[in-house]
């Protein structure tokens, strides 16, 4: 799902990155929001990224470190923290490429053009490190139809034998 919501042009008709406009106000959801956002910097390519990050980190893990915090800025200083001390709670049971990720992102500044291929060789890395398939059906798609969509649901070897059991927990 995508919100354009806060979009804006980066580049001018020529193509040019127009430069950040320094402070701006909050920007954003807290939980998610890029340490920019907190900052109120202007927010560019790579904010989108950490904020897609943060919710990568969230369904991989089933929750962020600063999901019940409720002052902006106790999230900010989670979100600092997670760069330093705080980075092995963070990343938690989560692929080792999301480590690399998340240097890459933070690497970035905001005339910077993100490295989508890389990022994409990392998330394929982990996929096929925890032997998820990159191919499945929607919920609400007729099992018999073929489909060459790709979607992000892929279900674990572990999940698919509990899947089975529980079939076969019925069929008896």
């Amino acid at each position: 799902m995508y919100d354009f919501g806060l979009a804006r042009r980066y580049v001018d008709k020529n193509n040019n990155i127009i430069p950040s406009r320094k402070e701006v106000g909050w920007r954003g959801t807290t939980r998610y929001g890029s340490l920019n956002a907190h900052k109120r910097l202007d927010l560019g390519r790579r904010d989108d990224l950490e904020s897609w990050f943060y919710g990568l980190v969230e369904m991989t893990r089933g929750t962020l470190p600063w999901r019940n915090v409720v002052e902006r800025n106790h999230v900010q200083k989670a979100k600092e923290a997670s760069r330093l001390a705080g980075r092995t709670q963070f990343l938690f049971e989560t692929p080792s490429q999301y480590d690399k990720i998340f240097t890459l992102i933070d690497s970035y500044t905001f005339e910077s053009a993100p490295d989508y291929k890389q990022i994409n060789k990392y998330l394929v890395e982990a996929r096929e490190e925890r032997q998820l398939r990159d191919r499945e059906h929607w919920d609400w798609e007729d099992e018999t139809v073929s489909t060459t969509i790709t979607t992000i649901t892929s279900f674990s070897d572990k999940e698919l034998r509990a899947k089975a059991d529980q079939q076969y927990a019925i069929a008896l």
